[in-house]
């Protein structure tokens, strides 16, 4: 996996990761530092893993979380993510500061637009 105990660690404490965040994970180690997130967040936040070439969530069962945390993850690509960023953006207009994402997690490990959409709103 190439990333060591402390670098995750690091990477988690930097990130300031607390219950009721709402975090966007780049990464590309099977979902250790998404599984990881899902784990410092105890359920009460949501997680939405954006991956590159190809979706892998499989550090989720490593870590033997409970099912109410497990639900509160979301996977899209990066590129369909971005996609429907730029679509909502030339729709509604967006003044700076007003790109905040809301996370629903029950959409899961998709690339289509529609699905994307529903995983990833604005408020």
């Amino acid at each position: 996996l190439f990333l060591r105990r402390d670098t995750l660690s690091l990477l988690l404490t930097l990130g300031n990761l607390q219950p009721h965040a709402r975090v966007l994970v780049l990464e590309n180690t099977l979902g250790l530092l998404a599984a990881s997130a899902v784990q410092r967040l105890d359920g009460l936040g949501t997680v939405l893993s954006t991956h590159v070439h190809s979706p892998s969530l499989d550090a989720l069962s490593w870590l033997n979380l409970p099912a109410d945390s497990i639900r509160t993850i979301g996977c899209t690509s990066l590129r369909a993510l971005l996609r429907f960023e730029r679509r909502r953006t030339r729709a509604h207009g967006s003044a700076e500061g007003e790109d905040v994402l809301s996370v629903r997690a029950e959409e899961t490990h998709t690339n289509d637009d529609a699905a994307v959409g529903a995983s990833v709103k604005s408020y």
